[in-house]
């Protein structure tokens, strides 16, 4: 399990957590309970990439990823996800319930996960722009061309 608690499997095109060495012998609930994002949630979230990154430049993917929902317990919960990549950098925006959303990102060179210091999110717009402005300013002070704060 990466970074605590997300692992991107599923519908993930070309992605198999089998092929990155990830394994995990705890419980897996798969619930139905979680809905699918709703063609409004996957306009919502590819507006603001066209907004950042220009119309049509990015190409959402639905996947499914598993998470503890509590962090008390280690079963981990499948969810809805919808995941993006731009350059070197992959985006996560996962699903957890109805109308709570979690979010992160990472470097393909780097098995690190960045979130936005927002555990969960119960608006979808806050949640995707909120991840947008924390890895543009995360990627401004990776690339130098801001310093980091101490």
């Amino acid at each position: 399990m990466l970074g605590g608690y997300y692992l991107v499997v599923g519908r993930c095109k070309g992605y198999s957590a089998q092929q990155e060495g990830i394994h995990t012998d705890q419980d897996i609930i798969f619930m139905n309970d979680i809905p699918d994002f709703s063609d409004t949630e996957l306009w919502t979230i590819q507006s603001a990439t066209d907004e950042r990154w220009g119309k049509g430049e990015v190409e959402l993917h639905l996947a499914d990823v598993e998470i503890s929902l509590n962090p008390d317990k280690s079963t981990l919960t499948s969810c809805p996800a919808v995941f993006w990549q731009v350059k070197d950098c992959n985006f996560v925006v996962i699903k957890s319930g109805e109308s709570r959303y979690r979010c992160q990102f990472f470097y393909n060179e780097s098995i690190e996960q960045l979130g936005t210091g927002i555990k969960e999110f119960d608006e979808l717009a806050q949640c995707v722009v909120t991840l947008l402005q924390v890895q543009a300013d995360h990627e401004s002070v990776r690339s130098g061309a801001y310093p980091e704060s101490k």
